[in-house]
């Protein structure tokens, strides 16, 4: 239990104060509408529906190589009420028909997690004649994760080190962001001999919610003590988080900033008038910042000396209701004169920029073929991860119906296969089909959801 609660709050101390996948079947067929703008801000000027809404929608993503539940799935989880269970604590104990066993990966390689949601609210996109299309929408977004983390903060090598013997950690880079975004959106469409070439830019109102960043500029170490004590030396690092994570404070606003996506394309008219040849684009998304002015914890880390914490009273606290609570006092009793810290003080965070290109290709009026990839931009200034990726990307449309089987790697080294289907008004869909519907070691996964209306006719 020692080490359990070590890895809550040094973890938690030291990397979380460290839109679901990109929802494909969502964004990429000529039907998108409004839903199209997150990944092209031009996207909706080729929808053959004069104006579109989306009234709510809803995706989760998780991805990470720390740890996995065994024989599990997204669907297990939503129609079969299981508890989790450490598997190294119940190693002895046959819980498989009750609960799911959670296990650690084991092995050299270094660690990484990915995690990113989002709720969209009333959002609405209007073509005004052929050429011009406006849009309004709202967000909540969330990503947390960081890469090229520690294998030494691995499960089981943190807890086979003996006590007294101290560990080394080196460097951490670990950020999260939760924020709301209200858009305006303009597109333009210029008439060419052979289609079109059109312009959007997309201008967003940012509400910061909860924002953190950890990073340590050297090694720290950590050692185990007799009965419930932990030593750590964290000679140079910096803590800034925002925010309240309780649940009635989750919406407050915290920090505000500005961003902006822009994007063009360039379609060649081949096809009936719902239709196109070819579409090939380029977008720049989520450029901007967020600066936190209120409820802000800002701590330089200068402790040169080995510091003895006992977790004994952390035992009590419930996680994560209980979380501010516990990073105040473990900070409190570990840091003392060795930290540097203004509770008025204000940072920034960077949104997670990143540059896409698209092709888009018309096999015949409803059978389509879309390469998409999505790269995170290199920023000096302390932002999010999110995820990469190269897709290919089938499908079928029509105004009632479509469907998708986007084929994509994550990240540049898993592949994965979903489905998304549109039925009317209803959008559902999975980036990773088998960790969704197959019991498998799960490492994480994705879903989708969202309703809208527009002029389509019965």
């Amino acid at each position: 239990m020692r080490h359990l609660i070590a890895t809550i709050l040094v973890a938690t101390l030291f990397l979380t104060s460290a839109n679901a996948q990109y929802q494909l079947g969502l964004r990429l067929e000529t039907y998108a509408g409004v839903n199209s703008l997150p990944i092209n801000p031009a996207g909706n000027l080729n929808n053959p529906n004069k104006w579109d809404i989306n009234l709510t929608g809803i995706g989760i993503f998780l991805q990470n190589n720390y740890f996995y539940l065994e024989d599990a799935s997204l669907s297990k989880f939503a129609f079969i009420s299981h508890s989790i269970k450490n598997k190294d604590k119940n190693k002895d104990r046959n819980l498989s028909d009750y609960y799911i066993m959670m296990d650690f990966f084991d092995d050299d390689n270094s660690r990484f997690i990915n995690s990113m949601a989002f709720i969209s609210g009333p959002s609405l996109a209007v073509r005004l004649g052929k050429n011009i299309s406006i849009g309004a929408f709202y967000n909540m977004r969330y990503m947390i994760g960081g890469k090229d983390l520690p294998n030494e903060l691995s499960y089981y090598k943190f807890k086979s080190k003996s006590i007294v013997e101290q560990l080394a950690i080196p460097k951490l880079n670990f950020s999260m962001l939760n924020w709301s975004e209200i858009g305006l959106n303009l597109a333009k469409k210029i008439p060419t001999i052979n289609g079109s070439l059109n312009f959007g830019v997309s201008l967003k109102y940012l509400q910061g919610h909860q924002g953190g960043y950890a990073k340590t500029n050297e090694p720290y170490y950590y050692g185990n003590l007799p009965e419930t004590k932990i030593s750590l030396r964290l000679p140079d690092g910096q803590l800034n988080f925002a925010g309240d994570l309780d649940k009635s404070k989750l919406m407050d606003v915290n920090g505000k900033g500005i961003g902006a996506d822009l994007g063009f394309t360039y379609i060649f008219q081949d096809h009936a008038e719902e239709g196109f040849k070819l579409k090939i684009g380029a977008s720049l998304l989520d450029m901007g910042r967020i600066t936190f002015k209120k409820n802000t914890q800002v701590y330089q880390l200068n402790i040169d000396t080995n510091v003895v914490v006992d977790l004994e009273k952390y035992k009590e606290y419930s996680y994560p209701s209980d979380l501010d609570k516990a990073i105040h006092d473990f900070s409190d009793e570990l840091l003392k004169e060795n930290i540097t810290t203004d509770n008025s003080q204000s940072f920034s965070m960077s949104l997670p920029a990143a540059f896409s290109l698209q092709a888009d290709y018309g096999v015949t009026g409803k059978i389509y073929l879309n390469a998409l990839i999505i790269q995170q931009l290199a920023s000096t200034a302390k932002t999010p991860l999110r995820r990469n990726i190269l897709a290919l990307t089938p499908r079928w449309q029509t105004k009632w119906f479509s469907a998708s089987a986007p084929i994509s790697l994550n990240d540049w080294n898993k592949l994965q296969v979903g489905l998304g289907m549109r039925l009317s008004w209803l959008v559902i869909g999975t980036e990773d089909f088998a960790s969704t519907f197959f019991n498998k070691n799960f490492t994480g996964g994705d879903f989708y959801i969202a309703v809208k209306i527009n002029t389509f006719k019965n």
